[in-house]
């Protein structure tokens, strides 16, 4: 079996098209979100393709079937990873992909579709998801700085809850130190950002205008709800069931990268599994 190329590009104009009659007042983020990832601006689970690729590895040793649960998908990138890993493992994942919103589910059904892939789709709140079975994997990017800090705790019991005994979780996610308020684009940020996107308005073929009022609502109306240390993010999980079995921590702490940006910042990597 071969990977086909990631055509980003038509992709995201199939995301953008979709957002504008699927997404229910976030259009402005799924339908730009491809296009973001083409111009190498946002920060994606590719980006992190060897961390993650060595975990599922890692947690799915002298298994040739198991369950996985993406949680939270802004595009298809961690499945993408996930049957690159299939593949090159010789191992069989059925794949549950979950997200409020069906627009990245449809972008994920368009991926699967594209690699002839059986997966499941799920439009559900994580914290209220209760599906029939089990899984043995849930893996997700960046995904606790969409929830507000005081359902943090909520979603890791959900994921206790959802996971087979001797289940894993694997996740990357930004650290902003002793950072306890939602984070948005500063001016500053907001201007730069937006500089950024025009001066690639060339690449795009979308109507160039549609495009930019969704990125101009994208830096006005973008937050984030930050993991504040390390200790933080650890304890979360050691206090809800779960046993760390690998972390490290990458860079350093910035407040200038902006939500959702790549740039210089601080990334912790876990692989947690359920006692």
């Amino acid at each position: 079996m071969n990977l086909q190329r990631d055509d980003v590009q038509k992709s995201a104009q199939f995301a953008f098209d979709t957002a504008q009659t699927t997404c229910k007042g976030c259009a402005w983020y799924h339908g730009t979100w491809q296009y973001l990832r083409l111009f190498g601006i946002v920060a994606s689970s590719l980006n992190e393709r060897e961390f993650y690729l060595n975990a599922f590895e890692s947690v799915c040793q002298n298994k040739k079937s198991i369950r996985v649960l993406i949680s939270g998908s802004s595009d298809y990138a961690m499945l993408q990873l996930l049957h690159e890993f299939s593949v090159q493992a010789d191992v069989r994942l059925h794949v549950s992909v979950l997200d409020i919103c069906k627009t990245p589910l449809l972008l994920n059904e368009w991926y699967a579709q594209r690699e002839n892939l059986d997966i499941e789709t799920f439009c559900e709140d994580i914290i209220r998801f209760e599906p029939l079975n089990t899984f043995d994997l849930i893996c997700t990017h960046s995904f606790f700085g969409n929830l507000e800090r005081t359902l943090h705790t909520s979603l890791i019991k959900r994921w206790y809850a959802l996971l087979a005994q001797g289940g894993h979780v694997v996740t990357v996610n930004r650290i902003r130190e002793n950072c306890y308020t939602q984070q948005s684009f500063n001016a500053e940020q907001r201007k730069k950002f937006q500089e950024t996107i025009l001066a690639q308005t060339h690449r795009l073929k979308v109507k160039n205008d549609a495009f930019i009022d969704a990125i101009h609502e994208y830096t006005r109306r973008y937050v984030s709800h930050p993991i504040a240390s390390e200790k933080e993010f650890c304890t979360l999980f050691t206090e809800n069931g779960f046993r760390i079995k690998q972390f490290h921590l990458t860079g350093k702490n910035s407040m200038e990268c902006a939500p959702s940006t790549q740039g210089e910042k601080r990334n912790a990597y876990i692989i947690a599994s359920k006692i």
